[in-house]
């Protein structure tokens, strides 16, 4: 912090620091900070002292100046992590959890979290108690998938509250700012090669229809599929698709006959995650289908439904994404300056008896 310069005591742009001062202390002013335009019309003053005061204030440390973005008021450290995810009790969700409440509690923050359940106005209004009412110092933030501009990123970056997102739901992550997400992309083509590698032929990938929460994960995962499915020189079979569908807040799974009918016609399949990979095998075992030997099987995420039907799976290790989006928010919060980091984690095959064939 600079030395502090003296005031001059009824001066104009004395009245106008400790006007802003009083408003900062008393919460009134928080994030950005008005335009000093605006302040000067508020107490009267021209441009040149209401920017005097303002420099006045930054040298005090109770402001702070970003680049071509503006002057913000400086919070005092609450040593308060929070996660804001859409599902604290959903398998994955319950991994990341443990991840940054394990790195937040490490390194002696406390750490809170809050449930937007896809709603884009829940996620607006746990955003706003988080910043305001808990004194959040920063956010692991697994985003709401909705369409069009976010009015809680807006609400985050306007008032200069860090955060780390933890899952991909733009078509292309923005390099201003920070995440720490699994390789949808090179784990399909883990899960795929494993099935060529198994004697697979005819390789099918099956996808949710009606969870418009997984469309991006649906995308990226795709690309893996056919990445593979070119180097390996194989057609790729048209896509299948299952319905999905959540009851109080749980995912519902209709498998028709017609896509046991097509899968009867592969030699392998990658499903989109374990919980479609999961019901549908119930539907093949009931087909006199035979896995791996008729139908090898691949799904994704390793929650335990995988576990318990010995369904081979893609493990994104959510525990791990946690713990490292701590580290890059704390990087965020002890340096406003510091470059944004778009961290990328590897995930791993998890080889059961499923898939094996060799």
């Amino acid at each position: 912090m600079a030395e502090q310069k003296k005031i001059r005591p009824g001066t104009k742009y004395a009245k106008v620091l400790e006007g802003i001062r009083v408003k900062i202390l008393s919460g009134e002013y928080t994030g950005l900070l008005p335009g000093v335009q605006v302040l000067g019309n508020e107490y009267d003053v021209n441009l040149m002292t209401a920017n005097k005061a303002v420099n006045m204030l930054v040298d005090e440390g109770l402001l702070f100046r970003i680049p071509r973005q503006g002057t913000y008021v400086k919070r005092v450290r609450s040593h308060t992590l929070a996660a804001l995810l859409p599902n604290p009790y959903g398998p994955l969700q319950g991994y990341l959890i443990h991840g940054v409440e394990g790195g937040a509690r490490a390194i002696s923050n406390h750490f809170i979290f809050h449930a937007h359940r896809e709603d884009p106005e829940q996620e607006l209004e746990a955003v706003k108690r988080l910043f305001n009412d808990n004194k959040a110092d920063g956010l692991v933030w697994w985003p709401c998938h909705s369409a069009g501009e976010s009015r809680s990123l807006a609400y985050v970056l306007e008032n200069d509250f860090p955060y780390v997102k933890v899952i991909s739901v733009e078509e292309q992550e923005n390099p201003e700012y920070s995440s720490v997400i699994s390789n949808d992309v090179g784990g399909a083509e883990m899960a795929v090669r494993h099935l060529v590698e198994q004697g697979c032929n005819t390789i099918a990938y099956v996808i949710p229809h009606g969870c418009s929460e997984w469309d991006r994960n649906v995308q990226l995962r795709r690309t893996g599929y056919q990445n593979v499915i070119k180097d390996a020189g194989l057609e790729a079979v048209p896509e299948l698709r299952v319905d999905v569908g959540k009851l109080a807040g749980k995912y519902e799974v209709d498998v028709a006959p017609e896509l046991i009918g097509e899968l009867k016609n592969c030699d392998g399949v990658f499903f989109f995650n374990d919980i479609i990979a999961s019901k549908t095998l119930k539907h093949l075992e009931a087909s006199d289908v035979k896995v791996p030997e008729d139908l090898a099987v691949v799904g994704y995420d390793n929650i335990e439904l995988a576990e318990l039907f010995g369904i081979t799976t893609v493990w994104q290790n959510f525990k791990q994404i946690g713990k490292t989006a701590v580290d890059v928010l704390m990087r965020h919060i002890e340096d406003r300056d510091a470059a944004p980091e778009q961290i990328m984690m590897e995930p791993e095959l998890i080889i059961r008896k499923s898939s094996k064939r060799r």
